[in-house]
C-alpha cells in the first residue's frame, strides 16, 4: 500500500501546484481586464499558463493510470 499512498500524495501535490498557477493567472487576467497590462503581455502569460497547466495535467493523468493499475493488481 505504500506505493499507492506515494502516488496519491504526488497527485495531491500536482493538483496543489495547478491551483497555485491558476490563482496566479487569475491575477494576471484581472490586471489585463483593468488595463494594467497590455494584450501582448497577457497573451504571453496566458500561453505560459496553458502550457504549464497541460504539463501538470499530463503528469497527473499518468499517475492516475498507474494508480489504477496498482489497485487492480492488488485489490483489497
Amino acid at each position: 500500500m505504500k506505493k499507492l499512498e506515494k502516488i496519491e500524495e504526488k497527485i495531491k501535490d500536482l493538483n496543489a501546484f495547478r491551483a497555485v498557477y491558476h490563482r496566479e493567472f487569475e491575477i494576471i487576467e484581472k490586471k489585463y481586464f483593468e488595463g494594467e497590462i497590455s494584450e501582448e503581455e497577457f497573451e504571453k502569460h496566458k500561453a505560459g499558463y496553458e502550457k504549464k497547466r497541460e504539463q501538470i495535467r499530463g503528469k497527473i493523468h499518468i499517475l492516475e493510470e498507474k494508480l489504477e493499475r496498482l489497485k487492480k493488481a492488488n485489490p483489497d
